[in-house]
């Protein structure tokens, strides 16, 4: 008879563990040490960013680890052109908006023409040639370099073996809105990177923010 001692089979749910994720999630949604930007400005990018996706003019970026970063491809549908993407674009965007930076659409196509948005973290000189866009994440847009991890309160990944041109371009819209939109950002310190992965921390990150800015958003609307 084996005598050797089997693993046990995780299980699906540690009630106490959770709830020590979501006490930690809320203890951090409220703490005064955590990085916000200010409401009037998540609004504004947010619907910069939708404008941006909206627009066939503008190229859409796209969250991807396995083509070239700052590679632009042209969709097979009439939406313009893609460029692969790693959490750069994100990172511009954060930190923009935390600096209270509000542009206007045109300065994003203004920014987008003279190659002044990054794509990639960096580049390997082996790739530069295919590299539509070049502009690398400057140090102060890297949150990483002030010991920070970007995270994303809704998944961002595409979870999809189709080709990048073959995705449907309305998926890839609400790809690019839920990569790029502050509303779906958050900060952790980057030593404890892993919290940005767990649901129950991230739901006690979200859920007061989304009654804030509903609540915001509902106070701002006409009245009829």
């Amino acid at each position: 008879m084996d005598s050797a001692q089997k693993l046990p089979k995780c299980p699906d749910s540690i009630p106490k563990m959770a709830a020590l994720f979501r006490q930690l999630g809320e203890f951090w949604a409220q703490c005064s040490e955590r990085p916000r930007i200010r409401d009037e400005v998540v609004r504004h990018w947010d619907g910069i960013v939708r404008e941006w996706a909206d627009n066939p003019s503008m190229v859409l970026a796209v969250r991807k680890s396995t083509s070239v970063r700052g590679l632009a491809v042209e969709h097979k549908q009439s939406r313009g052109q893609l460029v692969v993407a790693d959490n750069s674009p994100a990172q511009w965007v954060f930190s923009q908006a935390y600096m209270n930076r509000t542009p206007k659409l045109d300065e994003i196509k203004r920014m987008l023409r003279d190659d002044c948005i990054p794509f990639t973290y960096a580049t390997k000189s082996i790739e530069k040639p295919q590299m539509t866009y070049k502009r690398t994440l400057a140090i102060c847009d890297n949150v990483n370099k002030s010991e920070w991890k970007l995270c994303h309160m809704s998944p961002v990944g595409l979870s999809t073996r189709i080709h990048l041109t073959d995705i449907p371009i309305e998926r890839l819209k609400e790809h690019f809105i839920s990569l790029m939109s502050p509303s779906n950002l958050f900060l952790v310190p980057k030593r404890w990177a892993g919290l940005g992965e767990i649901p129950e921390f991230i739901q006690e990150i979200n859920q007061p923010f989304r009654e804030e800015f509903d609540t915001n958003e509902t106070s701002n609307r006409p009245t009829v």
